[in-house]
């Protein structure tokens, strides 16, 4: 599930974060809920993993979040290299691009993504993680999904299929 996913890497993430550990853990908990508890595809649950944060932190992440989701411009959250303003810089673009047409939703957010300034790669990473946990693969232009490739390159060179078996792989090993 959704949950033992979580608490399966956050304590590594964690452990393994440095300066800001709490944040840095607790900022992972929408992404994986996505994958293990996303009631229908396109939809993305944001508060699903409040649950998971402690008593203590769940008031200023509920209060992170809906900031997030009320805004229409990434770039108001500018220290998006920090976790937390990566992730509401990302949540924004989501929601301010929202539509019916999951390629139009994905372009949209990305570009917006992208376009907000600063650490623009954090953000469109977090945000094409969240939209492929709501839409998968298909929802991503043909034209990019062929672009794709990982490392090493050629020769040898991973493909998109390569990457979505890697990552399916990886979730079902719990790492």
């Amino acid at each position: 599930s959704g949950q033992s996913l979580f608490r399966m890497t956050s304590g590594r993430v964690s452990q393994s974060a440095g300066q800001r550990p709490r944040a840095f853990g607790q900022a992972a908990v929408p992404i994986p809920e996505q994958v293990g508890a996303r009631p229908r595809v396109g939809r993305i649950a944001v508060r699903s993993g409040l649950d998971l944060i402690d008593d203590s932190r769940r008031p200023q992440w509920a209060l992170w979040l809906d900031q997030a989701c009320a805004a229409t411009d990434p770039s108001i959250f500018p220290d998006n290299g920090f976790t937390v303003t990566a992730l509401q810089a990302a949540l924004c673009a989501i929601t301010a691009t929202a539509s019916d047409d999951p390629e139009a939703h994905v372009v949209g957010a990305l570009s917006l993504a992208v376009n907000a300034g600063h650490d623009t790669d954090t953000v469109a990473a977090i945000a094409g993680g969240l939209l492929g946990a709501a839409y998968g693969p298909s929802a991503f232009p043909e034209a990019w999904r062929a672009a794709v490739h990982g490392w090493p390159g050629p020769p040898g060179r991973a493909d998109a299929d390569d990457l979505v078996a890697l990552a399916l792989a990886t979730a079902r090993a719990g790492c």
